[in-house]
């Protein structure tokens, strides 16, 4: 009998590392698993609205309407650097006070559109701003 426990243990042995060394291999492909699916549901999402809400910040010009992140509501009146120069305040009234704001661009949350402007359509008029209404612009 005692030939036979060394060998018993051996194989015991033998087999208990096969299954720790699958085990873990399971496991390792699960967490790797895990990690892409977080990945690609909660990260590149965040990071792709990031890389739009630089865009927009960029594409501000003289004369937009915009909303900040603070919930201000104003029409850009300069541009310097990464920073605009809002007013606000302007139609609310005989009492009210317009208020000039600097503040950075990453500060804008979005361009308000006027209603019943197709995107990208600053005016309303179908001419973006760049002439009188019904005229190409730049001609």
């Amino acid at each position: 009998m005692t030939l036979l426990a060394p060998a018993a243990a051996q194989l015991v042995a033998a087999t208990s590392k096969t299954t720790t060394s699958s085990g873990g291999s399971v496991f390792l492909l699960v967490l790797i698993a895990v990690v892409a699916v977080a990945y690609f549901a909660f990260l590149r999402p965040q990071q792709q609205r990031a890389k739009q809400q630089r865009a927009r910040s960029r594409e501000v010009e003289v004369g937009d309407e915009v909303l900040t992140v603070g919930g201000i509501v104003g029409r850009v009146v300069d541009v310097t650097g990464d920073r605009v120069t809002i007013v606000s305040g302007e139609d609310g009234g005989p009492a009210a006070m317009p208020t000039r704001l600097v503040i950075v661009k990453q500060g804008i949350a979005r361009k308000i559109e006027p209603e019943g402007a197709p995107p990208g359509d600053a005016t309303g008029d179908g001419t973006k701003g760049d002439g009188p209404p019904g005229e190409e612009p730049g001609t």
